[in-house]
């Protein structure tokens, strides 16, 4: 996998979409008091996508990165081929039982 993954990945998501969403919620981030522009959006998509990328090529397995409604994973399918994803994320349950 080369970078241009990632590139394709950033010109094909809907960052738009993301920055309307998230100013309909008045949605910011820690550290503004406004919603993210769509540039600022971008470069924490591309943060997110590199570091899991990094820590799944490093451990072997399936990593994700994610923050201020963003989660990148990378993994590797039956083919053995790395395969990145990016999703933004309004809400998410989850729940693991151990016995």
């Amino acid at each position: 996998m080369s970078l241009s993954h990632i590139e394709n990945i950033l010109e094909n998501f809907d960052f738009e979409r993301v920055r309307k969403t998230m100013k309909l919620l008045n949605w910011t981030w820690h550290d503004s008091e406004d919603v993210p522009t769509t540039y600022r959006l971008i470069e924490s998509a591309r943060e997110h996508l590199e570091s899991a990328y990094k820590l799944s090529l490093e451990h072997n397995k399936t990593c994700f990165s994610s923050s201020g409604g963003f989660k990148a994973i990378s993994y590797v399918d039956e083919e053995g081929w790395y395969c990145l994803e990016l999703m933004f994320i309004l809400t998410e349950w989850d729940s693991r039982v151990d016995e």
